[in-house]
């Protein structure tokens, strides 16, 4: 399966276009579009956001060395002798804040443009030239990278960016980011379909889906919580399904049989549900926290 992360709605429109992908309305904290074959996930703009996004999508689609991840984007140049639209394969990037340096794996041939990129958890402006150690900036390859590389082989992993602007103030906006990734749409999904990938997401679930991660999205489709019940929701679902791989314990029979029910959850009535589940996870040895 292939994954991508984008840091804008800009920079995934033409991507979500060209790949034929639908919003997924069973997750409720990122904007994802999926079909059998790709899911995208927009993570808003800045390195954590994007370790985080990157992490979410990756964990729950259960990726697995056999799928592919690119994190895809626009970027700022320092140097004005690269013409704006350029599409570069990036192979070394640069923490700005930590010094730190990842080199990804470029095993598939290509025909894009190399060179690195320095990621920033602020905007760049032209003004820090003398501070810039490469000649393409960016807010997120960084933690895109770092984050990816906790699921998948180096080598199944890519960062591509587009040129939007030379980094000065007012030179663009989410317009020209749109327009910039719709001429290189095209050019980069061509390269996507030579990647060998697994291609059925079905028979994947099939095979790394539990019992509490099924009823966990369902509910998210069936239950009105608000966002902090979800997550502890989610972290309870975690315990109970370490301390009950076959799902054969109370709690399961509990939620299984609430969803069953037709109509949709109230937020008091999950409230109810939650707590009752508190009660199960509150009974278990301790080991299963550790």
């Amino acid at each position: 399966m292939l994954f991508i992360t984008t840091a804008m709605q800009p920079e995934a429109r033409p991507l979500i276009a060209a790949l034929g992908l639908k919003k997924n309305h069973a997750f409720a904290r990122f904007r994802i579009y999926d079909s059998p074959e790709c899911a995208l996930i927009v993570s808003g703009t800045g390195k954590i956001r994007s370790a985080v996004a990157t992490t979410f999508l990756l964990t729950s689609f259960h990726a697995s060395k056999n799928d592919f991840y690119i994190n895809a984007g626009v970027c700022g140049a320092v140097d004005e002798n690269i013409k704006t639209g350029s599409i570069f394969m990036i192979n070394r990037i640069r923490d700005h804040e930590t010094r730190r340096e990842m080199f990804p794996d470029m095993l598939y041939h290509h025909d894009f443009q190399e060179d690195a990129i320095e990621t920033f958890s602020a905007p760049v402006t032209a003004d820090a030239k003398k501070t810039l150690n490469t000649r393409l900036v960016d807010m997120e390859a960084a933690g895109a990278f770092e984050a990816a590389r906790l699921f998948l082989p180096m080598h199944r992993m890519a960062i591509i960016k587009v040129v939007l602007d030379y980094l000065k103030p007012g030179e663009s906006d989410r317009r020209d980011v749109e327009k910039a990734m719709n001429k290189a749409a095209d050019q980069i999904i061509r390269w996507l379909k030579t990647i060998p990938c697994k291609k059925n997401r079905n028979e994947h679930k099939e095979k790394t889906e539990t019992w509490a991660s099924a009823l966990f999205q369902e509910s998210l489709t069936r239950m009105d919580m608000s966002r902090s019940l979800r997550i502890e929701f989610e972290q309870m679902m975690k315990y109970l399904e370490h301390a009950d791989p076959e799902g054969r314990s109370h709690a399961a029979c509990i939620l299984s049989g609430l969803l069953k029910k037709p109509g949709r959850i109230t937020r008091r009535e999950a409230k109810k549900i939650i707590s009752t589940l508190r009660g199960e996870v509150a009974s278990l040895p301790l080991h299963i926290f550790r």
